[in-house]
C-alpha cells in the first residue's frame, strides 16, 4: 500500500491541506501506524516541490527512522502541474 506523504508536518502541510484549509498531516501519520499494524509495512509516495526539494535527504533519513519502507519521490514540473517519477 502506498500513501502521500510529502515529507515532515511543515513540508506535507505546505501540498495538502483538507477543503477546509486545515492540516492533514497527522491525520495521515494515523493512518499510516494503523496500516502499518495490520499490513505489516507501507511504502510512502512524496512528491517533490519547492516546498520540499532541499530536504530529500533529511526526509529519507526520517522516513527510515519510521521503518517505512523505500520511499517514491514523484517530481511536480513547476511549468505544466503535471509530474514526472525520479
Amino acid at each position: 500500500i502506498g500513501i502521500s506523504l510529502d515529507g515532515k508536518e511543515e513540508h506535507h502541510d505546505a501540498n495538502r491541506r483538507y477543503v477546509n484549509g486545515s492540516p492533514s498531516y497527522h491525520n495521515v501519520m494515523k493512518n499510516i501506524h494503523l496500516i502499518s499494524e495490520r499490513q505489516g509495512g507501507v511504502s510512502v509516495i512524496t512528491v517533490v516541490t519547492k516546498n520540499n526539494v532541499d530536504y530529500l535527504e533529511e526526509i529519507a533519513d526520517t522516513f527510515n527512522v519510521m521503518e517505512l519502507a523505500q520511499p517514491h519521490f514523484v517530481q511536480q514540473d513547476i511549468i505544466t502541474g503535471g509530474f514526472f517519477q525520479r
